[in-house]
């Protein structure tokens, strides 16, 4: 596994070939601009040429020479054939070499061998030997599927993932509203999927799980995590801080409500914050409809929270 590496030093993808790299779009019928020949396109198969011909990845010999080491987490992952088209964008998780972190975002695939995956993201940068364990299609739909206010999980190059909401539609954008640091920001985003509401565990739906220290502390905390690997009775979570946690498949709860509360003043809720998990509450005051919603808590602590943050009373 390599570290995040540039493949080029000067000449980068423009945050505007960022956006036209990838959007949902109904069939047309014609060729989408997006897949004409441009600059990032050139870039992208460049880039490509020269991962394949071993210019992207360090050696074993070099990644055991005094470099970081791999995460403890990747030791039990099974390997799994990829079946996505070379060429397609993916989520995918890339650890960080040398801690238990790892970044989950979307990439675009660029090979799919024996030895692993070979990535790069919007902005040239190659990851090398990704198992196929952590790379998972994006099941984009077409955008007459969609709906205003439905809950998206939603990707961009400078944000992902995030629970969002269709905030508008056109021929071939998706606009989702989404949380940025405590304000709700309106924006196009490269990939879009509808949240899953069936309840099942699978990887890229958000789950709650005891806190490690739960049982030390005899107190019932939980936390957030956005499954992205299962194997063997267990889920490879990655949590808000970006840390992963291996868990119990039994001991989670799956939040198939997460995005879909809507909940009314007076209602009773769960609200998640980082730091201290889900906490029960009550809502207090709605000041975006269907987006963010006050809660005030048993000890009388009143906080604003978005709409992703919200399920019902764990």
């Amino acid at each position: 596994m390599s570290d995040v590496r540039s493949v080029f030093s000067e000449d980068r993808v423009s945050r505007e070939d960022v956006s036209k790299l990838s959007r949902v779009s109904k069939p047309t019928g014609r060729q989408p601009s997006w897949c004409r020949p441009t600059r990032s396109w050139l870039i992208w198969t460049v880039a490509s040429l020269l991962l394949l011909s071993g210019c992207g990845s360090p050696s074993s010999e070099e990644a055991n020479d005094g470099g970081p080491s791999q995460p403890s987490w990747l030791a039990d992952l099974p390997t799994t054939t990829i079946t996505v088209p070379v060429g397609e964008l993916v989520w995918a998780v890339v650890p960080a070499l040398g801690s238990d972190a790892a970044t989950i975002a979307t990439y675009r695939l660029v090979d799919a061998g024996a030895g692993g995956t070979a990535l790069i993201d919007t902005l040239g940068n190659q990851f090398g030997g990704v198992i196929g364990a952590l790379v998972h299609a994006t099941s984009e739909v077409p955008v007459a599927e969609l709906a205003i206010g439905e809950p998206i999980l939603a990707s961009r190059w400078d944000a992902g993932p995030v629970i969002g909401q269709v905030a508008s539609l056109d021929d071939e954008t998706v606009t989702i509203s989404h949380d940025w640091n405590g304000v709700t920001v309106t924006g196009a985003m490269d990939v879009v999927t509808p949240l899953a509401s069936d309840g099942e565990v699978a990887p890229l739906r958000w789950v709650a799980y005891p806190s490690p220290t739960s049982e030390e502390s005899g107190a019932s905390v939980w936390l957030k995590g956005l499954c992205f690997a299962e194997h063997d009775g267990r889920l490879w979570l990655r949590d808000d801080s970006g840390n992963v946690e291996i868990v119990a498949r039994e001991s989670v709860k799956v939040l198939s409500d997460l995005g879909r509360l809507e909940p009314a003043v007076g209602d009773q809720v769960s609200a998640f914050a980082w730091g201290s998990g889900f906490r029960p509450g009550v809502i207090a005051e709605i000041p975006e409809p269907g987006l963010r919603y006050t809660v005030t808590f048993d000890d009388g602590e009143t906080r604003p929270f978005f709409f992703g943050d919200l399920t019902k009373v764990l």
